[in-house]
């Protein structure tokens, strides 16, 4: 059984092992000192651990001072923080190389072989316009032509016509015993249907000669139109190929501005100007020159022509006025 304290206290506290069990038990509430060197030891962490802090937080003012100065200090101090970070470097130089060769000439060398291409087509069909304009003006002068050999042919045969009729009633006015007077007026007769056989040959001849020439009118009229209608055309194509030109080299150089502004690529340069030469690209375009003053002042091969007959201006047979005597007459008085 365990002792009371005061029955050790005589004296008895040696005899047994209980008994130092018992003195030895008081003592376990004394045992916070172990907190106190709990606390010892991590007081030590702690400090080293601020340590660190600081020793880290003086690396981190140092950073800036070294970006603030010249020469590659912003590079380095962005390869310092991505190494920090964890974050890998991007790789774009090959893609920096491509965009810088064709800046330097692949876009140029494409828009040159496009406005080739354009001119090509424009020649082409151009010249398929002329030779269309030739062909029909060929026909319409083929017909000019045509024209005036009928009008040749009725007049010729109109003649031929009257020398007949003359003949005609001559013998008719003889073999009734006609005479002076009558036989003048058998004469007359065949001139005025030779006047009026004529009239119609000439408003024949005249009528197709105005209906050519309003077909060169409008054959004129309409290949110039066309032809100025294919050089707008042509001009339009050649403002869209500069316009896209224009926008791929300041795509371009936005590609290459994004590349230099990036912390984490192997090519960054915060002095990069590249954003810069996108704006003037972005801001430049082709001026058209217009159409030339040749085209615009183009008025086709041949024109309209007004051209008149001899027997034109001759006047109908009942226009004679005041008929002489003939030598020898006597049966009618003359004026």
């Amino acid at each position: 059984m365990v002792r009371p304290i005061g029955a050790l206290l005589d004296g008895d506290w040696k005899q047994t092992k209980t008994t130092n069990a018992i003195m030895a038990a008081p003592e376990i509430p004394v045992k916070p000192k172990a907190p106190s060197k709990q606390t010892k030891t991590t007081q030590p962490k702690t400090r080293k651990t601020t340590a660190r802090k600081t020793s880290t937080g003086r690396t981190r003012r140092s950073t800036p001072r070294k970006s603030s100065g010249g020469g590659g200090g912003a590079k380095a101090s962005a390869s310092a923080s991505s190494a920090s970070s964890g974050v890998k470097e991007s790789s774009d130089k090959p893609q920096l190389t491509a965009l810088q060769g064709l800046l330097k000439g692949g876009f140029a060398k494409a828009r040159e072989q496009k406005l080739k291409n354009a001119f090509t087509l424009y020649a082409a069909q151009d010249k398929d316009l002329v030779n269309g304009y030739n062909g029909r003006m060929a026909g319409i002068l083929k017909n000019r032509e045509d024209n005036e050999k009928s009008e040749v042919d009725a007049s010729f045969a109109n003649l031929s016509n009257r020398a007949r009729e003359s003949k005609d009633l001559l013998a008719q006015a003889a073999s009734q015993g006609a005479g002076e007077t009558d036989t003048l007026k058998t004469q007359l007769m065949s001139i005025r249907n030779w006047d009026a056989n004529q009239a119609d040959v000439n408003r024949s001849y005249f009528d197709t000669q105005r209906s050519i020439n309003s077909s060169i009118a409008d054959l004129n009229a309409n290949t110039r139109t066309a032809r100025m209608n294919l050089a707008v055309d042509a001009l339009g194509d050649y403002d869209q190929i500069w316009t896209n030109y224009y926008n791929q080299r300041a795509d371009a150089y936005t590609q290459m501005g994004n590349i230099h502004a990036n912390p984490y690529s192997d090519s960054h340069d915060p002095k990069s100007t590249a954003y810069a030469s996108m704006a003037k690209e972005a801001s430049s375009a082709w001026k058209n020159p217009g159409v030339n003053k040749s085209l615009q002042n183009w008025k086709g091969s041949v024109q309209e022509q007004e051209r008149k007959l001899n027997n034109s201006a001759y006047k109908g047979a009942d226009t004679v006025n005041n008929i002489k005597r003939p030598e020898g007459s006597t049966l009618k008085k003359w004026k």
